[in-house]
């Protein structure tokens, strides 16, 4: 095992864990995950939701996590 990663294996890795990362918060497939949470507005771009988190449901915090 190299004592340094290679800038390639860094940058690979950023990119797979923001694509990881955005797939629970924006990705269509996954709004019935979201949909006790969330409060649907529209569509924000190609296979993209724009959802608020709902209000007065004491679980403000969980929603804004995943809009």
């Amino acid at each position: 095992m190299p004592e340094r990663p290679a800038p390639r294996d860094v940058a690979l890795t950023s990119v797979a864990a923001f694509r990881l990362g955005r797939l629970p918060s924006k990705a269509s497939v996954t709004s019935p995950l979201r949909a006790p949470l969330t409060r649907h507005v529209g569509p924000r771009g190609p296979a993209e939701l724009h959802e608020e988190a709902r209000s007065g449901t004491g679980e403000d915090g969980v929603g804004e996590l995943l809009t």
